[in-house]
């Protein structure tokens, strides 16, 4: 009976937790973005993201506009669903760079390397919010034989709303 009892509630909790519940909603999302180094903002600026869903329920573009005065960028990809059981998106930024993401709950994770830096990119949705970090490291000395470390030295993050 007890085996009956641990099996229906591990069961449960499993079903709540890989219950993926992020709502992307098409619309005009605006925050500013604060970039801080070593725990001291260095830099901010406006950022517009947009969302439009190309396929319903599975292909959105994820446009983000960063208006920074000193180095304004266009970021314009997809997000598509990969396998809706998992929790799997993919971000597709053309000319074959595809980052994987994961949902876990209200928030949605990435973490790819590039150019020697390690990136760990997440979003957030909260009520009418979409909360987006972005931390980048670099590798620092091994500190055993299986374990690297990583120096977090940049925070990157917008809190948008949503545009009425």
């Amino acid at each position: 009976m007890l085996r009956f009892i641990c099996t229906i509630i591990f069961v449960y909790c499993f079903s709540i937790c890989s219950a993926q519940s992020i709502q992307i909603q098409d619309g005009k999302w605006v925050g500013t973005m604060y970039i801080e180094k070593l725990g001291k903002v260095i830099d901010s600026f406006p950022c517009v993201m947009t969302i439009k869903t190309i396929k319903p329920d599975s292909v959105w573009q994820w446009k983000t506009e960063f208006l920074s005065p000193k180095m304004p960028v266009v970021k314009d990809y997809q997000l598509k669903l990969k396998d809706a059981s998992r929790g799997v998106y993919i971000t597709d930024e053309g000319e074959g760079i595809e980052l994987l993401n994961y949902v876990f709950g209200n928030k949605m994770f990435s973490q790819f390397e590039t150019s020697g830096f390690f990136l760990t990119a997440n979003y957030e949705w909260k009520d009418d919010e979409i909360i987006y970090e972005l931390t980048s490291a670099t590798k620092i000395k091994r500190s055993s034989n299986e374990v690297y470390n990583y120096n977090v030295t940049t925070l990157q993050r917008v809190v948008f709303r949503k545009e009425p």
